[in-house]
């Protein structure tokens, strides 16, 4: 019994050195900055993202192991829902570069 309540100061001892190192302090900050994010996203936004993948893998496989050829590609980009997906992530993209470091 004492070897193990005198084991568990130890432990504690290696944990809480564990969490002052640098890169554990920034891993703590990104995931309560990855919590905040995921809280202002709308549940319906995130639930729809969440149904397509499972679709877009599936047409994956249903494609040839080859590229696309450049008019099926073509006929892709004249698609409403494309342009909509793309322009969503074309504004993410566009507001990660406005926010990125000098």
């Amino acid at each position: 019994m004492r070897g193990a309540i005198g084991a568990s100061d130890k432990v504690l001892e290696i944990i809480v050195e564990g969490a002052n190192a640098p890169e554990a302090i920034r891993g703590i900050r990104n995931l309560i900055i990855l919590a905040r994010v995921l809280g202002s996203i709308e549940p319906e936004l995130l639930e729809g993202f969440a149904r397509s993948l499972p679709e877009a893998v599936t047409l994956l496989k249903a494609h040839e192991s080859r590229p696309p050829r450049f008019w099926r590609l073509l006929k892709q980009f004249t698609s409403k829902n494309w342009r909509r997906g793309l322009f969503f992530f074309g504004s993410i993209l566009e507001g990660f570069g406005r926010n990125l470091p000098p």
